[in-house]
């Protein structure tokens, strides 16, 4: 995306900064359905950037979210943590 905002500055509308400049202004949850996808997710946007979520009221895939990342192989015990609880209470503070 930060390549066409730099080769295109017709479409930037009111976007003063490259689209990667906006990543860390966002908090991202964790339904992204498989391990490989959540792992991906905190690579690109760090683990405190995501938040827990679920796919309520659509029961699609996830019948624990907290459970699914208390036992993810992919992610780290602080990364878990954080997810868990820590980044939505810096959110809400």
């Amino acid at each position: 995306m930060d390549k066409g905002w730099a080769m295109f500055p017709q479409y930037r509308g009111e976007a003063t900064e490259p689209p990667s400049a906006y990543v860390d202004r966002f908090y991202y949850d964790t339904t992204t359905f498989t391990d490989r996808n959540l792992r991906f997710l905190v690579d690109m946007v760090g683990a405190d950037r995501v938040v827990l979520g679920s796919d309520w009221p659509a029961p699609m895939a996830v019948n624990d979210p907290v459970g699914a990342i208390r036992n993810s192989p992919v992610l780290n015990d602080k990364e878990k943590e954080a997810i868990l609880w820590g980044n939505i209470g810096k959110a809400l503070n």
